[in-house]
């Protein structure tokens, strides 16, 4: 699980270096990599979101992604996402990526 781990990056291609790094030791079919992190909607972001985003910029350099930032950069690397898990009250989500 990455948790927190690529919103510290606003280069897409440190993330894809992370997870090329991990692929190798994922097995098709039956191997899972969960990526905790918040997720900033397409269109019409609540404020607290994009403040968050401004701040991990400000600190980290890095960026907080919308959901086609995630499946563009995933995609990238060859990892499918199955499925994204959250609820209402939390801010993070859980995105479960696999090789297709």
């Amino acid at each position: 699980m990455l948790q927190h781990i690529l919103h510290d990056f606003s280069s897409d291609d440190a993330c894809r270096r992370i997870l090329r790094n991990i692929i190798p030791a994922m097995e098709p079919g039956y191997s899972k990599l969960l990526i905790k992190d918040l997720l900033i909607p397409d269109r019409n972001a609540p404020w607290a979101f994009t403040a968050l985003d401004v701040n991990v910029m400000q600190s980290l350099s890095g960026q907080e992604r919308t959901e086609s930032q995630f499946r563009e950069l995933l995609d990238s690397v060859g990892l499918k996402i199955e499925g994204i898990w959250g609820h209402k009250n939390a801010l993070d989500v859980v995105i479960e990526a696999c090789l297709p």
